[in-house]
């Protein structure tokens, strides 16, 4: 348990059977403190964005409750201002000998990965919008074509006044 705690790329976080928080290592420590509690009193649930607390808090009473570790997208309280910020957490039910429950959560930054969702979704709007513009544009080809050929026509076939052929000749 030392070792995980000490993990240097991850965020670490030990709550008992109630939510309380344990410890917590200093990865977390240096994003989250001071602003929110990390002590004693502190409550797990307390360093999730507040729009993303309640879907998240109930996943880790999953884990909890059945024992089977989950993992989670969420968003810290601090970062929740970068639409694009968002850990994965793994949650990680552990027993104790005297048979209390404790959780066990790692926290993993996937904003770069986020961030490179959304650039993809981007391009491939812009592609679809395109591939759209090109197909409206081909379409619009076809039919001057025809107005042209129609125009082409009138005019070989003559009987028009002079300013109607003026007309059909300008392009």
């Amino acid at each position: 348990l030392h070792a995980v705690l000490r993990d240097p790329t991850d965020g670490v976080l030990l709550a008992d059977g109630d939510g309380s928080i344990l410890a917590v290592n200093d990865v977390l420590r240096d994003i989250l403190a001071p602003a929110v509690d990390l002590g004693p009193r502190g409550r797990m649930g307390g360093i999730f964005a507040h729009a993303d607390r309640g879907d998240t808090e109930l996943a880790l009473w999953d884990a909890l409750t059945t024992r089977v570790p989950r993992s989670v997208h969420s968003r810290l309280e601090l970062a929740a201002i970068d639409p694009y910020h968002a850990v994965r957490v793994t949650a990680l039910p552990l027993l104790r000998d005297d048979g209390q429950a404790w959780l066990l959560l790692r926290l993993s930054d996937i904003t770069a990965q986020r961030r490179s969702e959304a650039q993809l979704a981007r391009g491939q709007k812009l592609q679809a919008m395109g591939q759209l513009a090109a197909g409206i544009a081909h379409d619009f080809n076809n039919l001057l074509t025809a107005i042209l050929g129609a125009a082409e026509m009138a005019e070989r076939r003559g009987g028009l006044d002079e300013e109607t052929l003026d007309d059909i000749r300008q392009e």
